[in-house]
């Protein structure tokens, strides 16, 4: 119940998207996102937010590798690449946080989605069987833990690591993707 102590953090006071996908490299996600990895370079937040890295207009991908997944973390959600892309040949895992409840959780494999839910809103779990997942975050999210917790909590035993602060604040591959978006840039780094 680690992650339960200390999730969900926040580098943004915007939200966050995560996302785990097995077996590829942290340049294999950045391609897969469209980016050349060659923009990329490792870094600390702090830098990337000293470096004025985020802005109203892009969207700054971290990515680094928990065990034999590699993970990117974005300040906000991008439109591409769709978690079809990600997952060929492989599964992938996305947890989108919005706060105020705004919990998105999917799961794909090898290009097909299985699991798309809103933890904690029965108008949302998946129709076919079965639902791993679902089953999994449900019960957690039903013992007290917002949904955000639930699902960081399901995502780290699934992954066999755990996802820290220490972890995303520290040094990670980074490069930002213009994005045209309005938002505020990050605040400093911390729990939410």
């Amino acid at each position: 119940m680690a992650a339960a102590r200390r999730a969900p953090w926040s580098l943004s006071e915007v939200g966050f998207v995560i996302t785990f996908t097995r077996g590829l490299s942290p340049t294999d996600i950045l391609t897969r996102y469209g980016v050349d990895p060659g923009t990329a370079r490792p870094v600390t937040w702090q830098q990337a937010v000293d470096e004025q890295m985020f802005g109203a207009e892009a969207t700054v991908l971290r990515v680094g590798m928990l065990g034999q997944w590699a993970f990117c973390h974005q300040d906000r959600p991008l439109e591409k690449p769709s978690l079809d892309i990600l997952s060929e040949g492989t599964d992938s895992l996305s947890l989108l946080d919005l706060g105020g409840g705004e919990t998105t959780f999917q799961h794909w494999r090898d290009g097909l989605r299985y699991e798309l839910f809103r933890p904690g809103f029965s108008y949302s779990r998946p129709r076919s069987e079965p639902h791993p997942f679902w089953d999994r975050i449900s019960a957690r999210h039903a013992a007290g833990l917002s949904g955000a917790k639930a699902a960081l909590a399901v995502i780290e035993e699934h992954v066999r690591g755990e996802v820290t602060h220490d972890l995303l604040a520290g040094p990670l591959l980074t490069t930002a993707v213009t994005t045209g978006a309005s938002v505020h840039p990050p605040g400093a780094p911390g729990f939410a």
